[in-house]
């Protein structure tokens, strides 16, 4: 441990005899700075002016990767930024505003397609939130106020059918519920209040029947023995099909 402070120390003392890591009259960070880890490998470097950085600056793992490559408004607590993998491909990117992630974020995946895009104010989502499927195809969309969920939360099959529909109020699941089978005939039917199933839940056959109706108070099953029987339905079914259900390991031996 005293020999990685010494090592520190020595290499902070080298940058700064060199011009590196200077500051001006007032105290401040000024002109080129780097920064070690214990080790002395790369933390980080780029310009300083009157103590903030300006233009670029990147960051790099402990393993001397870089991570992060951050390019700062002048006069400004805000950058753009875009993050990197270990093998070095661009995971992520957007602003931050006086290190607080700000306006829109955007996340790839290892192939360069966009898998998720958030919406910030201020270090908290606030807008719409989208996911996307490996293919490009959205997977859901909600939306986000001062960091609670608000408002529509819909998802979708990767044939961009509609798979379930919802919302929310103050980040709880509140009012109609629906999800549906692949091909747009309806599943499940219900209500959410603050988060809790409310009111008659309706579930149907991919055929369109009615297989059963649990009724719900505010969270309490006031039908337990339809809900027993749903289950025991929902058992044989998975039992009738089980043989005819792709073993998922089967491709890999």
């Amino acid at each position: 441990m005293y020999r990685y402070i010494t090592v520190f120390i020595l290499i902070i003392f080298s940058l700064t005899a060199s011009g590196q890591n200077a500051f001006d009259e007032n105290g401040d960070r000024t002109g080129p700075w780097k920064g070690v880890y214990p080790d002395g490998t790369l933390w980080y470097k780029g310009e300083f002016a009157s103590g903030r950085p300006v233009g670029l600056m990147k960051r790099y793992d402990e393993e001397g990767n870089l991570s992060t490559i951050m390019n700062f408004y002048s006069e400004s607590d805000r950058c753009f930024a875009e993050m990197y993998s270990k093998n070095g491909l661009v995971i992520a990117k957007g602003i931050y505003e006086s290190q607080k992630k700000d306006s829109t974020w955007i996340y790839l995946g290892s192939d360069g397609n966009i898998r998720m895009v958030e919406n910030y104010e201020m270090g908290r989502l606030d807008g719409p939130v989208e996911y996307y499927y490996p293919s490009g195809n959205l997977s859901q969309r909600l939306h986000y106020r001062s960091g609670k969920k608000e408002g529509p939360w819909i998802k979708f099959f990767e044939n961009s059918d509609t798979m379930t529909v919802a919302s929310y109020t103050i980040g709880m699941l509140h009012g109609d519920y629906f999800s549906y089978y692949p091909g747009g005939k309806i599943s499940i039917s219900g209500k959410y209040h603050n988060d809790l199933k409310d009111g008659n839940w309706s579930y149907f056959s991919e055929k369109g029947e009615l297989v059963s109706v649990i009724k719900y108070d505010k969270g309490e099953v006031l039908n337990p023995d339809e809900l027993e029987k749903s289950y025991e339905r929902f058992i044989k079914t998975i039992e009738e099909n089980e043989g005819n259900i792709p073993d998922p390991d089967s491709g890999l031996r």
